[in-house]
This record gives structure tokens, C-alpha cells and sequence, in this order.
């Protein structure tokens, strides 16, 4: 498995924490997190350019570069996550200490192939953009109504479906596969889905 992202589902959700999470959180949560998110993108990007060049090169990414951007993408999905009411509590800021609610683990191979990649840049965007972009785009749509009826389901009942709760997890699991194959960090082709 090329990547392992898991959420604890929790039993009872606060209504507190949501409706602090919501209007306050706004600006002390999803405001900085999305600021510095966007500030570090040029950073990523040069980071993914050194990944393709060291494939090409030496057929291996550094560890250096693999970690920072297994943060990046880690954080990202953290601050998703909370915008997503997924877990409970603020999303931490990356190279901190670990989150017990969520884990995101990618194996990192020893060896990678030249060729994937060359194909991956050329062809990429007829057999990966556009049947996984289609499919996520209409996930993705149908993960906000499911975000904003669990919001209410909070607020009354103090739970967050099951079912709404594995279907968002899903989304954010397939669009983080989607990515990290894109960016050169898995080979293996995202699978069609949301399972593990």
C-alpha cells in the first residue's frame, strides 16, 4: 500500500468545538493554515521539479525532499480534514508533533522508475486527469452537501454519520493518492475509489 491515511471516527462530536470551529475558526484556524499553505505551494513546486529531475538522474528522491513534501501533503489534508469536520480539535502547523486523530503514511521506494515518469509527463493528463479529475470533481461536490448536512447533524445530534464520515474520508484519501502520483511521490496508479 502506497499510502495509509486514517481518521479515528469518534463516537460523539461537540457542538462547542463546531460552532467555534465554524464563524471564530475562520480566522484562527483556516485563514493562516490556507495563507501559509498557498505561501509554501512555490516552495512545493521546486521541491517536485528536484524530485523529477532526481528520478531522472539517480532514480531516487532524496530524503530530504520526500519528507518536506509528505508534510506539505499531510498538512493540507489535516486542514481538509477540520474544514471537513472529520476530527475535532486545530490542525497542526507541519513539523510539529504527531496528530493521534490522523495519520498519513507514504512508503517511500528505493528505487523508481525513469520511464513511469517520462510517461507520467507525457500522457499523464489523458489517462490520469481527465477519468480521475471527472470522477473527483462529482465526489467532491457530493462531499461538500454531506460536509455542510453533517455540520447540522452536529449541531443536533452531536454525531457525525458513519457513512458521511467514511464517503468524505474516502474523497480526501483518493484526491491525496491523486496528487501524490501526480507529484512523482507513489508510482503505483491511484486506484478508482475511496478504500485504503
Amino acid at each position: 500500500m502506497a499510502l495509509n491515511l486514517s481518521i479515528k471516527y469518534q463516537e460523539k462530536y461537540s457542538r462547542a468545538q463546531l460552532l467555534v470551529r465554524t464563524i471564530p475558526g475562520l480566522f484562527y484556524i483556516y485563514l493562516p493554515h490556507l495563507t501559509l499553505l498557498l505561501l509554501t505551494k512555490v516552495l512545493c513546486f521546486a521541491n517536485i521539479v528536484a524530485c523529477f529531475l532526481s528520478i531522472l538522474v539517480f532514480q531516487k528522491i532524496p530524503n530530504k525532499i520526500f519528507n518536506f513534501n509528505l508534510e506539505m501533503h499531510a498538512w493540507q489534508a489535516r486542514v481538509l480534514a477540520s474544514m471537513m469536520h472529520l476530527y475535532e480539535g486545530y490542525p497542526q502547523f507541519p513539523f510539529t508533533k504527531k496528530n493521534k486523530k490522523m495519520t498519513v503514511e507514504v512508503l517511500q521506494k528505493e528505487k523508481y522508475s525513469r520511464f513511469h515518469l517520462l510517461i507520467k509527463l507525457t500522457f499523464g493528463l489523458l489517462y490520469l486527469t481527465i477519468p480521475h479529475g471527472v470522477i473527483l470533481l462529482i465526489r467532491i461536490s457530493i462531499t461538500v452537501i454531506l460536509t455542510i448536512l453533517a455540520w447540522f447533524s452536529v449541531l443536533i445530534q452531536g454525531k457525525y454519520p458513519k457513512s458521511w464520515f467514511e464517503f468524505n474520508l474516502g474523497t480526501l484519501r483518493w484526491s491525496m493518492r491523486y496528487n501524490l502520483y501526480q507529484t512523482g511521490f507513489i508510482e503505483m496508479f491511484p486506484k478508482f475509489g475511496a478504500t485504503p
